[in-house]
């Protein structure tokens, strides 16, 4: 029974991971929630994360905001984070809030899955002004993580 569910997860990641490779937004984005929401159930989407990591710099902000999510998601399980902090450290001066937050986000995931986040430290370090409090705050957070 469980081989069974394995291969459903395996043929529904492999399924969004092709939708996110298309080129129309409202695929991609459709495929970044449904990572998003396959990586919530602690899911392993590690092959998803080099499409994602791109997606984080997508022409269309919706497209960014889901895959910043996805990839929140996925650091959360460990899932890849090795190969998406330096997109997460470029990614932290998205236009949108929410992309910024989600970023701050998985890298604190990161590090609390005990990774090496050292080379985003500039990049939120720079997020301590943003516009955004809840963003500051977030930003703040992790740096004094990072320092314990």
């Amino acid at each position: 029974m469980e081989e069974g569910i394995i291969a459903n997860e395996d043929r529904e990641i492999k399924r969004l991971i092709k939708q996110l490779e298309k080129d129309d937004v409202e695929t991609k984005k459709s495929a970044a929630i449904g990572l998003s929401h396959v990586a919530f159930r602690k899911i392993d989407i590690t092959e998803a994360v080099p499409l994602l990591c791109n997606a984080l710099f997508n022409n269309h902000p919706f497209v960014r905001i889901y895959a910043s999510e996805a990839l929140c998601e996925a650091s959360g399980n460990g899932d890849g984070i090795a190969h998406m902090v330096p997109y997460l450290s470029k990614a932290i001066e998205d236009d949108e809030p929410e992309v910024r937050n989600n970023v701050i986000l998985a890298l604190r995931n990161a590090l609390i899955n005990e990774h090496d986040i050292s080379l985003a430290i500039p990049a939120v370090t720079k997020v301590l002004k943003d516009e955004d409090e809840m963003i500051r705050k977030n930003a703040s957070s992790l740096l004094e993580k990072i320092k314990d």
